[in-house]
């Protein structure tokens, strides 16, 4: 059972989810940090799943009108091979290792994000002397 702090946590995840939907780069990887740290780490890749299968679906029927339907269906058949590949892993794998996995995907990812942005910003300084 989790405690109330921990309930909190879990919904502040959720919470950024529904945020990172809205093209906040870079935020979508708090959650997994959030509900790796609550939950125990097979668990909080579960609950993370559904949570953002679910964030997908409403963002779908929200912006139905201006969703790229061809791009997005083009995207399911690898979006459902991911699933069932990480269902595969996660059934072979112990908690230790998964959290390891977990951690070594944040760090990767936020080392792109900040390599992302830095290139960004090299792109929009101008340059004097050039």
């Amino acid at each position: 059972m989790l405690e109330p702090w921990q309930w909190a946590l879990v919904a502040l995840g959720a919470f950024i989810v529904g945020l990172s939907k809205t093209g906040i780069a870079g935020i979508g990887i708090l959650p997994v940090a959030i509900f790796a740290s609550v939950l125990p780490a097979r668990e909080s890749v579960g609950i993370l799943l559904f949570v953002l299968i679910a964030a997908d679906i409403v963002a779908a029927a929200l912006y139905r009108r201006e969703a790229d339907w061809p791009q997005l269906l083009r995207l399911f058949p690898w979006a459902a091979a991911g699933v069932v590949i990480g269902t595969f892993i996660l059934g072979r794998v112990d908690d230790t290792t998964i959290r390891r996995m977990i951690g070594a995907t944040l760090l990767l990812l936020v080392a792109l994000v900040l390599l992302r942005r830095r290139g960004q910003r090299r792109d929009a300084t101008v340059r004097p002397w050039a």
